[in-house]
């Protein structure tokens, strides 16, 4: 009769690996700081959190930008009516779409050919404001999905020693969010990937979400892995494996595929301190379908 065989799998720590992932976080987390925040607004004036001490002068321009469906889109344009030293006034253009603004909104500082007529600044408006397929306002007020899911595949890909018993593999599995702000939500996701039925590798991850500017988001949270190996004893195979803890760091994309269905393409770096003897590490990436 088969003992089955305890699975030790004796891994290095990757100093290296971890210290890449925590430089691109911290440079994520700054990656809006051009963005201004709404502190008031009524309408289509607006008090933004910067003055001139933060170098804005009366007759400024803005782009003021609103997440809608993962995406922060560009929906109107507004200039600097009153300035003061910590915070400035803002009124919507009027050659630009009048959308009423919210404390939800940011805005970013911008140059509207300030020597040009007022002719040529309303063409570049209105020409940006095609080419942004900016909405109309009962667009705008539909709000982002609380729940979404979509299927996922993927690369599983093994690093430093855990190559010696895992190879390169395509993963497969889905994803279930559920989002608390427009900028962050939560998410758990699970993969599958196999081998040569060499091995298995289940994972599940529950991360938390934050949407940066433009289409960028980051990813952060635990995982749980159940690491499955056949080995042969006696001929015959034994399976082993344990469920196992981790934390993991990543990074996304998402790209509009309809006005309620976007596509993301990210990777997650995953750390599993106590693997067997010691650590593992290994890399997904994959692309997700939003639904």
């Amino acid at each position: 009769m088969c003992t089955p065989k305890t699975l030790q799998i004796s891994f290095c720590n990757h100093k290296m690996s971890a210290m890449l992932v925590i430089v691109f976080l911290l440079w994520a987390s700054i990656a809006r700081t051009q963005d201004i925040q709404i502190i008031k607004a009524s309408d289509f004036i607006a008090v933004i959190s910067q003055g001139t001490a933060d170098g804005i002068q009366k007759g400024d321009y803005f782009v003021v930008k609103r997440f809608i469906n993962n995406f922060w889109q560009k929906i109107t344009y507004a200039e600097a009516v009153d300035v003061r030293e910590n915070m400035t006034g803002i009124k919507v253009l009027d050659i630009a779409p009048q959308v009423s603004l919210t404390t939800e909104d940011v805005v970013e500082k911008v140059t509207l050919q300030p020597e040009s007529s007022n002719a040529s600044n309303s063409e570049l408006i209105q020409t940006s404001a095609k080419n942004n397929e900016i909405q109309t306002n009962s667009q705008l007020q539909r709000e982002t999905k609380l729940v979404y899911l979509g299927p996922s595949a993927g690369l599983f890909m093994p690093l430093g020693d855990m190559k010696e018993l895992f190879e390169n593999a395509l993963c497969y599995g889905g994803t279930l969010g559920f989002r608390f702000r427009r900028d962050l939500d939560m998410s758990l996701n699970f993969l599958y990937a196999t081998k040569d039925q060499g091995w298995t590798f289940w994972n599940l991850q529950m991360l938390g979400r934050r949407y940066l500017s433009g289409h960028l988001l980051i990813d952060f949270g635990y995982g749980i892995s159940y690491p499955e190996i056949l080995i042969n004893q006696g001929g015959s195979p034994v399976s082993s494996g344990s469920l196992r803890l981790g934390i993991l760091a990543g990074a996304g994309y998402l790209f509009p595929v309809a006005f309620t269905t976007q596509f993301e393409i990210g990777f997650l770096f995953h750390i599993y301190p106590n693997f067997g003897d010691g650590s593992g590490e290994f890399l997904t990436i994959q692309g997700r379908l939003i639904l």
